[in-house]
């Protein structure tokens, strides 16, 4: 394994790939998950939670709210008030979901209905577990 035959390059390729290999099997292990929850420390990803005027808001939400509110833990599932936001380094953070509340009894049929960019699928990524990060 002569340097002068095998050549520079061919070293350096073998370097470059163990040392990427070795930063992928980081990055798939969990390694850097704690760099996302960096962001929800910068005070310009913090949007604080708005107060809504009467009227401003349907009534069948405040009537779903009070009726989680209720219920309290007996519900298999329940989500009270959930709000997600996706932080942000340059751009402005994005408030997803506010204040969503429902509850859920065995052998129920839902469906969330909203149009797109209304939250669906972060609720329910959040409800699987498939959504990491931090919430605020």
């Amino acid at each position: 394994m002569d340097l002068s035959l095998m050549g520079g390059d061919m070293l350096a390729l073998g370097v470059h790939f163990f040392a990427w290999t070795f930063l992928l099997l980081l990055i798939e292990g969990g390694c850097f998950n704690w760099v996302h929850s960096l962001l929800f420390l910068l005070p310009k990803n913090r949007i604080e939670k708005r107060e809504y005027a009467e009227g401003e808001i349907d009534t069948d939400v405040i009537e779903e709210e009070k009726r989680v509110k209720e219920s309290g833990e007996d519900m298999p599932v329940v989500l009270s008030n959930f709000r997600r936001i996706y932080p942000s380094l340059f751009r402005r953070p994005v408030l997803a979901v506010d204040r969503a509340s429902f509850s859920l009894n065995r052998g129920d049929c839902f469906a969330l209905l909203g149009v797109n960019g209304a939250g669906k699928t972060s609720t329910f990524r959040a409800l699987t577990s498939k959504l990491r990060g931090l919430e605020t």
